[in-house]
């Protein structure tokens, strides 16, 4: 069974610092102290979990005047699947839940841009360089009602 959780204890927490561990450090060659900032304590973080497995995380940030939704990460096994579709799912309506008009941003590698766009995000601004790869940020537009 999938269920997509908040993180709500140190051991959650430790288990999502591995799954970007395994993503961001081993897989995509980050340096670990550029992945493992300082934010993560200020940070709201998920996992998502098949049969009490974590497979996935992400996590976002609330700055001065809107959200920052970020890290998002599936181990290469489970791809494919839907989770990251589940996770970032889930930290929207979180944010949502909390203030209904939010402004909430990612910064998206391109070529993930598509996958974001699904989900009501549009890109903004030039394309930066963030741990040596092309990112454009893109915004969350509410739908219409």
């Amino acid at each position: 069974m999938v269920k997509v959780r908040k993180v709500k204890t140190e051991q959650e927490f430790m288990k999502c610092l591995f799954i970007r561990f395994m993503v961001f450090c081993q897989e995509l060659q980050m340096d670990l102290r550029q992945e493992m900032d300082f934010r993560d304590p200020e940070a709201t973080h998920f996992l998502v979990f098949i049969d009490e497995e974590p497979v996935g995380t992400c996590r976002y940030l609330e700055q001065w005047d809107y959200y920052l939704i970020g890290r998002l990460a599936v181990l290469p096994s489970f791809r494919k699947n839907g989770y990251g579709s589940q996770l970032l799912t889930a930290a929207v309506k979180s944010i949502l839940r909390k203030d209904k008009n939010a402004k909430i941003e990612l910064h998206a590698p391109v070529e993930r841009m598509d996958f974001y766009k699904k989900f009501g995000f549009l890109p903004f601004g030039q394309t930066f360089l963030e741990n040596d790869v092309q990112h454009i940020g893109m915004r969350y537009h509410h739908p219409k009602k």
